[in-house]
């Protein structure tokens, strides 16, 4: 791949759908090639950039999946081989304060079918650490560690809560890194493309789910996830999330044991992690006043 190749990680659920919608399409001389599974080879081959962006935020693994060693294993591996394939390419990589990361990952996890599908509290044991979502999974400073071994430069680091809460600075920090114009954020829409199930609506969605794994053992039953229930958008995640939005505004939250737990355990994680976003913007305001003086000096 011919010039400057951007790669977005990921975390999932750190707004990887918005930004793939919404503003990755959209930066100056940056030829987005979309999700990763998604790129053509002749995508660069004709494109008039030098500068490509691939963003898939299961690329590395997804932390709500089983693997052998364990996700962070499996992360730490998959990046290595990225690495050799893309020694040169920039990382970028976003977080999210951790105890609405863990309750988005349950929440997803639920919404697939054909899972044994675990409580919150098999799903993330506090206790034993035997769950699906490991506590060491979630210490966000040894992912970032992990790229800055295998990569040359250091990630772009991003904040979930700057996407929603302060996009102005976020896309300013993302064209610093890029070194292209983002779109300004009053032309950006807003829209909530993933939402998730509410407390209520999770109990429902993992009971259909359960009955549409029985209906999968009885032969010529068409299952809940049918095309016909597809096409229609009422198979049980579609429905528990849109359709029946509507029985309770109760949000789905960690047990208390759980919250307990995150704000003991990554409360250290999480400043270290806003302190590295910090000293990034930083850096990245300093290199661009660098920039301007040399050109004035030369100019």
């Amino acid at each position: 791949m011919r010039g400057q190749s951007f790669i977005h990680i990921g975390l999932p659920k750190t707004a990887t759908t918005f930004l793939q919608r919404n503003v990755f399409p959209r930066i100056e001389n940056v030829e987005f090639l979309g999700k990763a599974k998604q790129v053509d080879f002749y995508d660069v081959y004709n494109s008039p950039h030098d500068k490509f962006l691939i963003s898939h935020e299961h690329l590395l693994a997804c932390p709500s999946e089983r693997y052998p060693n364990g996700w962070l294993d499996e992360f730490g591996s998959r990046l290595a081989n990225l690495a050799r394939r893309f020694p040169t390419a920039k990382i970028m990589l976003g977080f999210r304060a951790h105890e609405a990361l863990l309750t988005s990952y349950y929440k997803e996890y639920i919404s697939k079918p054909g899972r044994p599908y675990l409580t919150q509290d098999q799903f993330f044991d506090v206790r034993n650490n035997q769950g699906l979502v490991r506590h060491e999974d979630l210490i966000f400073s040894d992912l970032i560690e992990l790229v800055e071994r295998h990569f040359d430069e250091k990630p772009f680091v991003y904040l979930f809560e700057d996407v929603v809460r302060r996009m102005p600075v976020f896309l300013q920090d993302l064209s610093a890194f890029l070194g292209e114009r983002a779109p300004e954020a009053s032309s950006v829409q807003r829209d909530k493309v993933n939402p998730g199930v509410g407390h209520y609506q999770a109990k429902i969605l993992v009971k259909l789910n359960q009955f549409d794994g029985a209906l999968q053992r009885v032969p010529f039953l068409p299952g809940l996830y049918n095309p016909v229930f597809t096409r229609l958008s009422i198979q049980p995640d579609r429905l528990c999330r849109k359709n029946l939005a509507f029985l309770s505004k109760r949000p789905l939250l960690l047990t208390q044991e759980q919250r307990d737990f995150v704000a003991t355990h990554y409360d250290e994680d999480w400043k270290n992690v806003e302190a590295y976003v910090a000293r990034q913007r930083s850096e990245q305001g300093l290199s661009k006043r660098n920039q301007a003086s040399a050109k004035l000096t030369t100019g």
